[in-house]
């Protein structure tokens, strides 16, 4: 789910759902990348990723006749994942470097940790935030649209996560891994060009 830029009256975006296949690989670089230092050098463990998405399916409100066509690639990503086995800041262990073709340039900062069981999907809103949560109001028209009219039947922007739950709900799940990242810690950021900046700045 995404709102994009739509000209015209009030609300000026249009909500986009989309199915899709996700295909996500990952390659060994090396468990020993060394960062030179003093008193001594710094570790890392580095996986090379990447991460292709192609729609299945697509709707979109106010309809615009842009949602696109099954088969059409809407991501692509490569990067790393960092493991930094020592000399650690702030006890930040782990790091995502990534990059899309929109002119995004991605370090993501964090921890890792360990749970039995599987992951707790919280309960979200996906309303956007700074404004009223009033379906009723023209500014939520395309989100009233999608929860009165769930998309492939199933998906309701409102509560995004659900779909997540449902999953889990007969899965053994012995062990869940999670790596917590964020580009706002210690020297984390995100660049981007120009055009982006100016339309939809990514921060």
């Amino acid at each position: 789910m995404i709102a994009l830029p739509f000209p015209g009256d009030r609300p000026c975006y249009r909500l986009l759902v989309n199915q899709y296949d996700e295909e996500l690989s990952f390659s060994y670089v090396d468990k020993g990348v060394p960062n030179r230092g003093i008193p001594q050098d710094q570790f890392l463990v580095t996986l090379d990723y990447e991460q292709k998405i192609h729609q299945i399916n697509a709707a979109d409100f106010p309809e615009s006749s842009l949602a696109g066509n099954e088969g059409l690639l809407i991501h692509h990503e490569p990067g790393l994942w960092l493991h930094m086995i020592n000399e650690t800041t702030n006890e930040i262990n782990v790091g995502r470097l990534a990059t899309i073709p929109h002119g995004d340039s991605v370090l993501a900062l964090g921890k890792s940790s360990q749970s039995n069981g599987g992951p707790e999907v919280p309960d979200i809103s996906g309303l956007p935030i700074g404004v009223p949560h009033d379906l009723d109001d023209d500014y939520l028209k395309p989100y009233k649209h999608f929860t009165e009219n769930l998309f492939e039947g199933l998906f309701d922007p409102v509560k995004p996560n659900e779909l997540l739950k449902e999953a889990n709900l007969d899965t053994e799940i012995a062990r869940t891994t999670k790596l917590e990242v964020d580009t706002s810690v210690e020297t984390g950021g995100i660049v981007n060009i120009p055009f982006i900046v100016k339309q939809a700045n990514a921060v």
